[in-house]
């Protein structure tokens, strides 16, 4: 991990006052290294504790008075349960947590999980949670950007005392109200700067392997149309600028640890289906003929019907297994278990 921080953090330092100036903003993902190694530590705690690749996540941070797009730290959030490869956002959950958070002066500008060992990826599970953030914190989190167009083959006209540009290349239409008596300049082209409000959102994918440990991120970004309620949103995947802060800090891996313990329920690594067992009391019924009308059988566990599989054993030989075999019900359904000695049943 030391290793990519390192080139970021060289990448960064490189870069000119005037490049950075240029750069616009909220098109890097631009998070403290406190905030990264937060989040890579907690990817690696996660897998310590389970004893196995599984996932956690949480949410990036800033103080609710910053506007420079800056995440300072990654939180665990709380109630959620560790899971082999999966991690998923609740919208609920983002409303409540950022409640929480401004209640201790942060905003929630983002989210980022782990991949536990695996590689770094948006999945499709990825894609609706990065909607989701997006949706939750599109309202309060936003840039501005400036944005220019150049009409050149403008038509103008007067009309009942207003001079009326329409650029019929790009379909635009300007309309600008005359004095009394004033006369309408001749204008052929013009330039038009508008200034947008985009809400938009970071998600950031780690992982705890560290023989791979490059980052993952892609912003969202949310462009509200002018004099309408639509919105055009969309989500791309961009450079990680981790910028470094002057103040000295050092993990705290031992509470980071509890914190995950006490945040992070992790389920069993495998988990079978309860069964029970009930006598072949189907069997009955071939004594009588196979054409016979069978009796319909439930599982008094939860009343669900049991299915029962014909056989074409003779009934000589499935009376000699009536006392021994029994049917296994699994979830509302049974599966006999024919000609198998006890011991090879599973």
């Amino acid at each position: 991990m030391s290793s990519i921080l390192d080139t970021l953090l060289v990448a960064t330092q490189n870069e000119t006052p005037r490049e950075i100036a240029k750069e616009k903003p909220a098109r890097k993902l631009k998070l403290t290294t406190f905030a990264f190694e937060r989040a890579y530590k907690y990817a690696e705690l996660a897998c310590k504790v389970a004893g196995r690749s599984v996932e956690c996540g949480g949410y990036l941070i800033a103080p609710i008075t910053s506007e420079d797009g800056i995440a300072w730290d990654s939180y665990l959030s709380g109630g959620q349960i560790g899971q082999g490869a999966l991690y998923t956002l609740n919208g609920d959950d983002v409303i409540r947590a950022n409640n929480a958070l401004r209640g201790e002066g942060y905003k929630i500008i983002g989210w980022w999980h782990s991949h536990g060992m695996m590689n770094t990826f948006f999945s499709g599970t990825d894609v609706e949670g990065q909607q989701m953030c997006l949706n939750k914190t599109a309202a309060y989190n936003h840039f501005t950007e400036s944005r220019e167009r150049n009409l050149k083959n403008l038509e103008s006209r007067v009309e009942n005392g207003t001079l009326i540009l329409e650029d019929k290349d790009n379909s635009t239409r300007c309309e600008i109200p005359l004095q009394d008596g004033q006369q309408a300049p001749e204008i052929r082209s013009m330039k038009i700067v508008e200034e947008k409000k985009i809400g938009y959102t970071y998600g950031l994918v780690v992982n705890a392997n560290k023989s791979h440990p490059e980052p993952y991120s892609e912003i969202a970004t949310r462009e509200f149309s002018d004099g309408t309620k639509k919105s055009r949103d969309q989500s791309e995947v961009v450079e990680l600028d981790v910028v470094p802060v002057s103040e000295y800090y050092m993990l705290d891996e031992a509470r980071m640890e509890e914190e995950v313990k006490s945040k992070v329920s992790l389920e069993p690594a495998f988990s079978m289906p309860s069964i029970e067992f009930a006598p072949r009391k189907w069997l009955k019924r071939f004594w009588n003929g196979y054409d016979e009308e069978p009796v319909e059988e439930r599982n008094p566990r939860n009343g669900n019907k049991v299915k029962h599989v014909e056989s074409e054993q003779p009934k000589q030989e499935l009376a000699a297994q009536t006392n021994e075999d029994l049917v296994a019900i699994v979830d509302g359904d049974s599966h006999p278990f024919i000609g198998q000695p006890k011991e090879d049943r599973r």
